[in-house]
C-alpha cells in the first residue's frame, strides 16, 4: 500500500510541478514561427490537419502501417490481421488488461463483427496506439487502441476455401468463406458468409490412457467434439449529412456439436452430447460533429439460443438444457475542445451508455427440473480530461520537449450489485520527435460478472484432476455456476513505458512498459487442489472412504490479495527494400502491390518480477516458486513473443513464435510435485500473390486476384511436458490433453474479383 502511495504522490507532484511552469513560456513559443534546437539550427513547426481518420487529439503512433506493410502480413481478413500483430497489440495492464479497442476512421464502431471479415487490401493505414488513448473514447485505459484507416474507393468480391488437418490425422477442417466490399468517399457495404466444419477427435486418436493403464475406453471419448459452424452478416454504412454517418450491421451465426463422454459405468451404454446455439446480432451507429465536438452514439441488440441434449446411445435421455440470454445496449461518447491554453487544446471526452442483459435457463436431469432467471442492468458515465502543459518552450524550458496530463473518472450503477467508482491519472511527456515517456495510475472497482453470481449450477462428471495429495489422476465431479457471495474487486494499477523511434536506424520503434498490479478481492476459480488449497476450503472438496477424491466445488472466490510487477520490452522493426509502383487499388480492381519488398521484425521478452495472491488470510501463494492457482501450473517468469516476415514480389514468408519458460509446483509435505518444462512454438506461413507477375497473369487472366497460402501451426509439434516426482507423466496432463490438434496444417486458395 505504501508503494502505491508513493507513486500516487509521484504522479502527483509531477502534474503539479508541470502545471506551475511559466505562462510567458508557452507564450513565447505561441509567437515564434521558427524555433532554435540544441544545435543552433532553426526547426520548422507546420501546423495542418491531421491525416484522414486519426484519432482524437495529438497521440504518439507506436506502430503504423501502410498498404504494402498489411500486404506482406498475408492475412486472408481484419480479424487474421489483428491476431498476426498481436505482440505490439498486448496491453501492458497484465491481468486487467483486454483486446484491444478497435476503431475505424478514427471514430467507435458498434461491434468488433463490423470488420472482422474485411479484406485487408481495403485499409489505407494500421496505427497502434497507447492504452492512454482508449480513453478518449470512453474504454478504460487497460486495451491499446488500434486504427483502421479504410480506402475511400475499393470494391471486391473475395471468396475462400480452406483445408487443414493435423499431423496425426484428425481433425479435419474445411472453410469456405466469401465475401463483397464496397467503399466510396459517402459511405460502405458488405456482405459475408462462412462456413466451418471440424472433425472430432478421440481419445484413442491420441494414445489417452485410463486408470487401468488401457486405451480401451479412449474410442468413446472425444478430446475435440465434431463441429459445424455457420455465419452470415452484413454492413451499411451512409453518410446522411454532411456531418452525420449512420452505420447498420447484422450477423447470425449457427453452431452445432457432436461429443462423446464415454460410458456410463452402470448401463456400458456410451454417452453422447450434442450441442446447438443461435446467435443474433443488430447494432448501429450514429456519428456526426457538433459546434467542433465529434460525438457517436452506439445501439446493439444480441440474443443468444443454446440447448444441449445428453443421452445413451441406445438408451434414454439423461439430461437435457436449454439456455436465453438478451442483451441491449447503448452508449453515447462526446469528445472535443473544452478550451485553450498556451500549450494546446484540452480535451475533454464524455461517456454515458446504459445496458441491460436478461438469461434463463432450464434443465431436466433424470426427471428433475430446475431453472434460472438472471437480469442486470448497468448505468455508466466516463469522463476523461487531456490537459497539454508544456509544449516548445523558450528560456530555460526549451530543452524540455512537451508534457501533457491525463484525468479520468467513472461511476457505475449494476443493479444487482450496487455503484462501483473508478478514477486515474497520468502524465506523457515527449522530450524529443521520436520519444515519448508516459506513467499512469488507475483505480478501479469491478465487479462480478451476472454469471459469476448467479449462474445456475451444473456438475461435469468423469473430469480428470491430479490429485496432488495422493499423486494420483482423478476422474471426479466437478461444481460449477455462480456464486452470490462474491464482492467487488479493487484494483490499483501503475504503469510506465517509453517508445522511442531509433534515429541511427529507419524503421525501428523499441518499447518498454513496467506495470505494477495490486488486488483486493480479486475474483478467480477454485485454485489447484493442492494440499493446502484444500485445507484452506475444505467445504469444496468430497473424498470417499479410502480418501480418493470424488468431487470439487469449482464455483469463484474473492481473494484477499493479490500484487504482481510484469517488465516487458522488445521492439519493432520495418524495412523496405527494393522499388515499390505502390499499392493503390481502383474500383473493382484487384490490385497490385509493385514491384517493391517489405521485411520486418516484432520481438517483445515480458520478465514476470513478481505474482503473489494471498488467498485467505495465513495462506499466500508465491506463483513463481512452487504455488500454483490452476492445471496450467505456476506463472512463466519468462514469456518471449517473436512475429516476423519477408515479403518481396508478391512472395511472402511469415513466422510467428513463443517461448515459455519452465515452472514447478510444490506438492507440498505430503504431496507429489509437478515440474512443467519450457515450451517453445513456431508458426509459419507462407504464401504467393500472383498479381505482381504480368507475363504470368498474361498466359493465365484467371490468376489475376489469386493468393496461394500454406499455413503450419505449431510447427515443431510442441507440447510442455508434465513429470510428477518420479518422473512419470500423470494421466490428466498426458501430451493429447494438454494440445490434442499438435502439428496442424492448413492450405487456402484465395481469389478477389
Amino acid at each position: 500500500m505504501l508503494r502505491m502511495q508513493k507513486k500516487s504522490l509521484f504522479l502527483a507532484l509531477l502534474m503539479c510541478s508541470a502545471l506551475a511552469l511559466p505562462v510567458q513560456a508557452y507564450a513565447q513559443a505561441e509567437q515564434e514561427d521558427d524555433v532554435v534546437d540544441a544545435h543552433g539550427e532553426q526547426e520548422i513547426i507546420v501546423l495542418g490537419r491531421s491525416y484522414r481518420g486519426e484519432v482524437i487529439g495529438e497521440s504518439a503512433v507506436e506502430v503504423e502501417l501502410g498498404e504494402e506493410d498489411i500486404a506482406s502480413y498475408g492475412a486472408s481478413n481484419i480479424q487474421e490481421l489483428i491476431s498476426q500483430i498481436a505482440p505490439l497489440t498486448r496491453s501492458s495492464r497484465g491481468q486487467g488488461g483486454g483486446a484491444a479497442v478497435l476503431l475505424v476512421n478514427g471514430r467507435r464502431i458498434a461491434s468488433r463483427r463490423e470488420i472482422f471479415r474485411m479484406p485487408p487490401e481495403a485499409i489505407a493505414k494500421v496505427q497502434v496506439l497507447p492504452e492512454e488513448v482508449a480513453l478518449r473514447y470512453g474504454y478504460a485505459a487497460d486495451q491499446r487502441v488500434i486504427n483502421f484507416i479504410l480506402k475511400q474507393d475499393f470494391a471486391a468480391i473475395t471468396t475462400e476455401v480452406e483445408y487443414g488437418q493435423s499431423g496425426e490425422g484428425d481433425p479435419r477442417t474445411l472453410e469456405l468463406e466469401g465475401n463483397y466490399l464496397k467503399l466510396t468517399e459517402t459511405g460502405r457495404w458488405a456482405l459475408n458468409s462462412e462456413y466451418t466444419r471440424s472433425s472430432r477427435v478421440l481419445e484413442s486418436a491420441r494414445n489417452i490412457r485410463g486408470e487401468d493403464g488401457t486405451t480401451n475406453a479412449g474410442q468413446f471419448r472425444t478430446l475435440e467434439p465434431q463441429s459445424d459452424e455457420l455465419i452470415l452478416g452484413g454492413l451499411y454504412n451512409a453518410s446522411l449529412t454532411e456531418t452525420l454517418g449512420l452505420t447498420l450491421n447484422a450477423e447470425h451465426e449457427r453452431a452445432e456439436s457432436e461429443a462423446l463422454q464415454g460410458k456410463d459405468g452402470l448401463s456400458g451404454l456410451v454417452q453422447q452430447r450434442d450441442s446447438k446455439s443461435r446467435t443474433t446480432h443488430f447494432g448501429t451507429t450514429l456519428e456526426g460533429v457538433l459546434s467542433g465536438w465529434q460525438w457517436t452514439w452506439t445501439a446493439n441488440a444480441d440474443w443468444v439460443r443454446s440447448h444441449s441434449l445428453s443421452f445413451e446411445r441406445g438408451g434414454g435421455i439423461t439430461e437435457s438444457s436449454a439456455s436465453r440470454q438478451r442483451t441491449l445496449g447503448s452508449d453515447l461518447n462526446i469528445s472535443g475542445t473544452l478550451f485553450s491554453l498556451p500549450a494546446g487544446d484540452v480535451i475533454m471526452g464524455l461517456r454515458t451508455g446504459v445496458s441491460d442483459i436478461a438469461y434463463d435457463s432450464d434443465r431436466d436431469r433424470s426427471g428433475v427440473l430446475t431453472a434460472q432467471k438472471l437480469d442486470r442492468t448497468e448505468k455508466v458515465a466516463r469522463a476523461n480530461l487531456d490537459i497539454p502543459l508544456l509544449r516548445n518552450a523558450g528560456g530555460l524550458l526549451q530543452n524540455l520537449g512537451s508534457v501533457s496530463a491525463n484525468i479520468n473518472g467513472s461511476v457505475q450503477h449494476l443493479s444487482d450489485f450496487g455503484t462501483l467508482y473508478s478514477h486515474g491519472y497520468g502524465v506523457t511527456w515527449k522530450p524529443s520527435r521520436n520519444l515519448t515517456v508516459n506513467a499512469s495510475m488507475a483505480h478501479e472497482k469491478n465487479a462480478p460478472g451476472i454469471g459469476q453470481l448467479g449462474a445456475p449450477l451444473t456438475t461435469s462428471y468423469n473430469v480428470p484432476i491430479y490429485d496432488f495429495a495422493r499423486g494420483e489422476t482423478a476422474l471426479v465431479a466437478v461444481t460449477s455456476g455462480g456464486n452470490p457471495a462474491l464482492n467487488a474487486e479493487k484494483r490499483s494499477d501503475f504503469k510506465a513505458g517509453l517508445a522511442w523511434e531509433a534515429p541511427f536506424v529507419e524503421g525501428l520503434t523499441l518499447l518498454l512498459d513496467y506495470y505494477d498490479n495490486q488486488s483486493d478481492g480479486q475474483i478467480a476459480d477454485l485454485p489447484l487442489l493442492t494440499p493446502e488449497i484444500e485445507a484452506a476450503f475444505p467445504e469444496r472438496v468430497e473424498r470417499d472412504s479410502d480418501g480418493r477424491l470424488i468431487a470439487i466445488d469449482q464455483r469463484s472466490i474473492n481473494f484477499s490479495q493479490s500484487s504482481n510487477q510484469v517488465l516487458r520490452y522488445g521492439f519493432n522493426f520495418q524495412k523496405r527494400f527494393g522499388e515499390s509502383e505502390g499499392g493503390g487499388r481502383g474500383r473493382g480492381s484487384p490490385g497490385r502491390f509493385g514491384s517493391g519488398g517489405r521485411w520486418n521484425a516484432s520481438i517483445f521478452h515480458s520478465i514476470r518480477l513478481k505474482d503473489e495472491v494471498l488467498v485467505r488470510p495465513g495462506l499466500k501463494l508465491d506463483l513463481l516458486d512452487g504455488d500454483a492457482l490452476s492445471s496450467n501450473s505456476g506463472a512463466t517468469r519468462h514469456l518471449v513473443e517473436l512475429e516476423g516476415g519477408w515479403f518481396f514480389n508478391g512472395v511472402g514468408i511469415r513466422t510467428s513464435a513463443k517461448y515459455e519458460s519452465g515452472r514447478h509446483v510444490d506438492g507440498g509435505l505430503t504431496g507429489s510435485d509437478l515440474d512443467f518444462s519450457d515450451l517453445f512454438m513456431l508458426d509459419m506461413r507462407v504464401f504467393v500473390r500472383f498479381d505482381t507477375n504480368a507475363s504470368l497473369l498474361e498466359r493465365h487472366p484467371w490468376l489475376k486476384g489469386v493468393r496461394l497460402r500454406l499455413k503450419v501451426e505449431n510447427l515443431f509439434d510442441a507440447r510442455r511436458e508434465v513429470r510428477d516426482s518420479n518422473g512419470q507423466v500423470p494421466l490428466s496432463y498426458q501430451p493429447g490433453y494438454i494440445d490434442p490438434r499438435g502439428r496442424f496444417m492448413e492450405i487456402s486458395l484465395r481469389k478477389q474479383f
